[in-house]
């Protein structure tokens, strides 16, 4: 369905799709997300904030290490995870 209607023109979907907007705080929360280092998803950030999980750490490192080597070699990375 698209623009009110139901449709099969592919077009029009993609065009219906790039519209949609998320509201506010959502669309923050995702930015947050892909922002390195970048964590999965709320799952992961739990795992680690309330529950002090070391392999969700452990990964959630690696995932930043692979991103970005430079910003892994010079930050303390695990604390900015933490933080």
């Amino acid at each position: 369905m698209a623009n009110g209607r139901l449709t099969t023109s592919v077009e029009e979907l993609r065009k219906a799709i790039a519209s949609l907007k998320m509201p506010g705080e959502l669309r923050s929360r995702q930015f947050e997300m892909r922002e390195w280092p970048r964590l999965r998803d709320e799952y992961e950030a739990i795992r680690i904030a309330q529950y002090d999980d070391e392999e969700a750490l452990r990964t959630a490192v690696q995932r930043a290490c692979v991103d970005d080597p430079d910003m892994c070699r010079r930050l303390p990375v695990d604390q900015i995870i933490r933080g």
